[in-house]
Formats: structure tokens, sequence, C-alpha cells
């Protein structure tokens, strides 16, 4: 009995002095569970302030009924923090994202990624980082967070301007390649514009696991031209007193995450391609309907271009 009571005293001390263990899977609310995926540290070239973590969950909807993932994630995530050799750090948490078929929505027995965004000034990616929430004291560990190292961007660009295609990021863990096929341009009169589409951005994962890779903003310009609202006919043997003039009226903001929610992270030995759409006003009008003179600049500063 002695040895009993013994045991059962050195297993409580034991559970006091450790304290809540992190795990790599917890339950966030009745019958939801997330599980760590990835994370990936970005650093910013001018703005230390703006240096974050991004960590990527998995969220399973262990239940019979819809739950409401993006207020679920909220909820528990937003009363949440960071931690590093089991302390507090200072850091923020920027943004929460729930990610599903259903937007957001998680129908029963399925899965969905949420993307959590931290602003940390200077992590110790050497020691033990995890997210800790205030209430429950669940912590997940963040365990793999992965660094940008040996980038190799291809040069080939002009005054800062992408042209065609290429490589505008390259690294152990991913690729990142633009390219400009055959422009197409449709009329939307329901929104009296043209939408040129044809660029592409292929996102490579190179890894044997599925992991964040950060997307990249396209800008665009486009010349066009524009006639004149006084015309004397009889003073010119061209009908149209043609003016051609520079648009930057072009542009988009393009977020993996955004218009195609499936692309969140890119599973792993694989590539996932998204297809670019511009949108510009009629009032204009273009050299050529079918091909368009248009320019095209990425940008990310995290990626360093």
């Amino acid at each position: 009995m002695k040895k009993i009571n013994c045991f059962l005293v050195a297993s409580l001390l034991s559970i006091l002095i450790t304290g809540c263990s992190a795990s790599n899977k917890i339950e966030i609310s009745d019958g939801v569970n997330v599980e760590f995926v990835d994370a990936l540290f970005l650093k910013h070239p001018e703005e230390p302030s703006e240096n974050r973590i991004v960590t990527i969950l998995k969220a399973s909807n262990e239940t019979k009924e819809i739950q409401d993932i993006s207020k679920i994630s909220d909820i528990y995530f937003e009363n949440c923090y960071l931690t590093i050799d089991d302390l507090e750090v200072d850091s923020s948490l920027d943004d929460v994202t729930g990610i599903s078929s259903d937007v957001d929505e998680l129908n029963p027995k399925k899965d969905c990624y949420i993307k959590l965004e931290w602003l940390i000034e200077k992590p110790d990616l050497e020691s033990s980082i995890g997210m800790r929430n205030r209430e429950t004291k669940d912590e997940i560990s963040l365990n793999k967070i992965r660094t940008l190292k040996d980038n190799n961007i291809t040069d080939n660009t002009e005054n800062g301007i992408l042209f065609d295609s290429g490589t505008l990021y390259d690294c152990d863990d991913f690729s990142i390649e633009f390219a400009v096929n055959e422009l197409a341009v449709a009329e939307n009169y329901e929104y009296y514009s043209r939408d040129v589409s044809g660029p592409t951005i292929t996102y490579t994962n190179k890894t044997d696991n599925d992991i964040y890779i950060p997307d990249v903003s396209i800008f665009g310009d486009v010349e066009f031209i524009e006639t004149t609202s006084t015309i004397d006919k009889n003073s010119s043997s061209n009908p149209l007193d043609w003016t051609i003039e520079n648009s930057d009226e072009i542009s988009s903001d393009y977020d993996i995450g955004g218009a195609d929610k499936n692309v969140y992270i890119v599973p792993a030995n694989s590539s996932v391609k998204t297809y670019l759409t511009f949108s510009y006003s009629t009032k204009t009008t273009p050299i050529s309907l079918e091909n368009p003179s248009i320019s095209f600049r990425p940008y990310n500063p995290y990626l360093g271009f």
C-alpha cells in the first residue's frame, strides 16, 4: 500500500512540475481538432516589426454537424500566445484565416486548413516554440519552423518589370515560377470592363511534407490608345486622331489562399498552378483586343522581389 501511495504522490508531483505538455494535435472545440502541419519564419527586409511566423494547422470536424470553422478558430486562437522554452514572448496574432471548400463552414468528417500569422521580431528558432491558449492551457508545439535559405532568384527582369517568363524564387524547399502564355481578352458587360487572362504562377514543393509557400502579388500595366474628342476629318488622312498613353489601371493582388481556397499549402513533392486574371475599363480602346500590350511585375518583400 505504501508503495502505491508513493507512486501516486510521485506521479502527481511529476505532473505539477512539468505542467501542460505541448502536443501536435489538440481539440479547440467539441469535436473539432487541429494538428500542426507547417510553420515558416518570414523576415521583412526593411521593417523588423513586420517579421512573422506563418503557421498552418489542419482542422478536422469529427462531429455529425456543420461547424463554423472561422468563428471557432477566431475565438480559440485570439486567446493564444507564443512561447519560447515555455515562456511567453513578445508577439501578436496578426491574422487568423480558416480555409475550407465551404468557405467558413466545415462539413462533418471533413478537413480544412487554418492559417495563423504571428508578428514577432526576434524568435529564437533554435529553442522550443509553442502556441498556448490562456484559458485551456492547451499548447501546440511548432517543432518544424522553416526559414528561407539559399534563395536563388533568376534575374530575368528589366527595370523591375518582368516581361515574359522565368523563375522568381528557388530554394531548398520550394520554387515559384511565372509565365505569360497567350493572353485572352473577354468582355465583361456586367462591370463594363475587359478581363485579360493568360499569366500563371506555379508553386512547387520539393519536400516530402505538405508545406506553406508564400504567395506572390502580380501587378500589370497596359498600353492603350485613346481617341480625341474633336476630330477634323478634312485635315487628316486618318479619320481618327490617335494618342498613345500608358496606364497603370491594371493591378491585381493575388493571394493563393484567396480565390482558390484549396491552395493554402502545396502537397509534398507536387506543384500547384494558379491562373491570373486582370480587368481594365472599357472606356479606353486597347491597341489589340486579342493581345493588348501588357507588362507584369511580381512583388513579395519577404522573398526579395
